[in-house]
């Protein structure tokens, strides 16, 4: 286990205020609900508007921007009444501080604000452990974004989900065979200029996604969080080739949303999204070229847990001690041409969504193929990386922040093949690839 504590004094400073609410806990008791996965007291100053008044009475309803729009009659019979300050839970469907409440024509029309979940509930213990396979009519939603752009078009050959794009100098294309309890992913990202182009691939076979989610509340403080894979593994295959090419920072493919799962936890809308994600790097010009490829297989439990100060890692060994199967490469260039490309590959990717609110924006494997040539004195380099990370973001548990807290649950591993031998004591490795924080 790995501990990350946050220190100083201005962290306190926000924890202070995070944790704190203008919900404050009166003499009278807030509403009980207790349904599978939650069992909760509702804050003295949280209104929740039950599914049945949903249903029945809810003309508009904007998440995004905080806004809503009831029946004023369906409110009035169901003795609800919004004024400016409350916390508004909506059952299935939003939470947020309410800062202007307006009625006309018929129509009670709501404003709402950022809320955490501490401030709607007082006291809460929220739990839920669920397997989701790769089927067909999930995988048929998938979105494939690539430059920006998002791409919902796709074929379907064979059982298979493809979808094929371009955007500026590069094409890419991705397929997804859902398979029940596994799927089978291929990406590839190219760009051809006459006789130089570049090429990379990567093809995994990933389980079914499994996810444990706990969540505490005391007294308007969130005392625990935790969300774990037990059980992520798969296998990874990576290559590039490139001959000429030119110079591209920071490319790829992603993400691929390949599942959405959304669901309720009594009045909690939940969404889980799975996702393939890649980047790349090219410095291959002139008549120079690069090749290499690698592969992985890899198994075991890897999450993130917060107990209202530190955040603290989960994994287990098995997690933390992939196999590498080994891998080939070559590099050619004129003499001082130096020679880099890299391609990184991550899946799966899952999101945890609460109201909306990205509370777990990443927990994945990432894997890594570098084919390096530098001159003075010269050095080929051959590399295969491999970890596993996890962004937390605390702001909607109620920390006062919205800084992503990203955690290394595997540190970095990484097999490398020099040539000459004992070139590597003389060059520092730099420029290395990663996946910029979201």
């Amino acid at each position: 286990m790995n501990k990350i504590t946050v220190y100083g004094v201005l962290f306190l400073m926000l924890m202070a205020l995070g944790c704190s609410s203008s919900t404050e806990p009166g003499s009278e008791q807030g509403e009980i609900i207790n349904t599978t996965g939650i069992n909760a007291e509702m804050g003295s100053s949280t209104v929740l508007i039950p599914e049945s008044t949903v249903e029945s009475g809810m003309t508009e309803a904007d998440p995004e921007s905080g806004r809503y729009s009831f029946s004023a009659d369906v409110l009035n019979s169901s003795n609800i009444s919004l004024k400016t300050g409350e916390i508004l839970l909506i059952a299935g469907v939003g939470l947020g501080r309410i800062t202007s409440v307006q009625e006309s024509n018929g129509q009670v029309n709501v404003q709402t604000g950022f809320a955490s979940i501490n401030e709607a509930f007082k006291e809460a213990d929220i739990e839920w452990e669920r397997s989701f396979e790769f089927t067909p009519d999930l995988v048929e939603k998938a979105v494939f974004e690539f430059e920006g752009e998002e791409f919902y078009s796709h074929s379907l050959v064979d059982g298979v989900f493809q979808w094929d794009i371009s955007s500026g100098p590069y094409s890419g294309s991705a397929s997804i065979q859902p398979k029940g309890d596994s799927a089978t992913i291929k990406v590839s990202l190219s760009k051809q200029a006459g006789n130089t182009g570049v090429a990379f691939t990567a093809e995994s076979t990933i389980r079914q996604i499994n996810n444990y989610t706990n969540l505490e509340i005391r007294d308007h403080k969130t005392r625990k969080f935790q969300f774990v894979n037990p059980n992520m593994g798969g296998d990874v295959e990576l290559k590039l080739a490139a001959a000429g090419g030119g110079l591209d920072q920071n490319i790829g493919i992603g993400p691929l949303t390949m599942l959405k799962i959304p669901f309720t936890i009594g009045p909690i809308p939940v969404v889980l999204a799975v996702k393939v994600r890649t980047v790349a790097r090219v410095e291959v010009i002139g008549n120079s070229s690069a090749v290499a490829e690698t592969k992985f297989s890899y198994s075991g439990r890897a999450g993130i847990s917060y107990d209202g100060t530190n955040v603290t890692t989960d994994y287990d060994t098995a997690i933390a001690n992939p196999n590498h199967l080994g891998g080939t490469g070559d590099l050619a260039a004129f003499i001082g041409v130096n020679v880099d490309a890299q391609w990184g590959f991550a899946a799966p990717e899952v999101e945890l969504q609460m109201f909306g609110n990205s509370v777990v924006p990443y927990l994945r494997p990432e894997f890594f193929i570098r084919a390096n040539l530098s001159w003075g004195p010269v050095c080929q380099r051959l590399s295969a990386e491999y970890q596993v990370k996890s962004g937390l973001d605390v702001r909607f548990l109620g920390v006062a922040s919205v800084t992503i807290f990203e955690n290394n649950i595997v540190p970095l591993k990484d097999w490398k093949a020099y040539s000459p031998q004992g070139c590597a004591d003389k060059i520092v490795d730099s420029n290395l690839l990663y996946f910029p924080n979201l």
